[in-house]
């Protein structure tokens, strides 16, 4: 990737970084920094630190609530759904980002529940082996995990994923829910994280479901 002759790709950010500091209200300066920062991260998957320092710089102006608070809210969205198939935080976040306030599961537990995302990334990430989780009933264990199911196949509908419990109520829920995060569009933004994939079969019996194909 070239950026110019003199200029590497962090120092044109680095440039438009101090452009905003100088201007901080110029909200099409933002956009030029969110659209250098997205065609950098798309192609190799870098400057996830620019992405997240330009949300901390949104949100400071949606918090102002002054002239144009409606397009930094946008552009602050915008950096949750280019991180999300990749960063499982901001997933959840952008997941549920239309349903109303008292209706979110991960945002009203987040200062708790991020441990557990953060241990699940670092599984995903290949930091951890092996990942055991000890809480106390009720904290919203299984929803993370079934949330966690709902991006692992997003990401990758080819591997097989496995879930068990000590009763079929909670698997058929666990079955259930994960089915209900994919196919409801209205609570959930699952297909703008993963506009590309489908639900191909199902199997409430066998409580199982493919994307994109049907397998054996």
């Amino acid at each position: 990737m070239s950026w110019g002759d003199t200029l590497t790709y962090r120092e044109t950010l680095f440039a438009i970084q101090k452009a905003i500091e100088k201007e901080p209200d110029h909200l099409q300066v933002y956009r030029d920094y969110f659209d250098l920062t997205r065609a950098i991260y798309e192609q190799n998957k870098t400057a996830k630190s620019e992405c997240l320092w330009l949300r901390k710089e949104t949100a400071k102006k949606i918090r102002e609530g002054k002239k144009g608070v409606s397009e930094f809210f946008e552009l602050n969205k915008k950096t949750y759904l280019l991180l999300a198939p990749d960063d499982f935080d901001s997933y959840l976040i952008y997941l549920e980002w239309n349903r109303k306030p008292e209706e979110r599961f991960y945002l009203p537990r987040r200062r708790i529940m991020r441990q557990v995302a953060n241990a699940l990334q670092q599984l995903v990430d290949d930091k951890l082996d092996e990942l055991f989780l000890s809480m106390p009933p009720r904290v919203g264990k299984t929803s993370m995990l079934m949330f966690f199911m709902t991006w692992l196949v997003g990401r990758d509908s080819e591997r097989s994923n496995l879930y068990s419990a000590y009763s079929d109520v909670i698997t058929s829920a666990f079955y259930s829910g994960c089915l209900e995060v994919i196919n409801d569009p209205v609570t959930y933004l699952w297909h703008d994280v993963f506009p590309a994939a489908k639900i191909a079969s199902t199997n409430s019996k066998d409580e199982t479901f493919n994307l994109d194909r049907k397998k054996r």
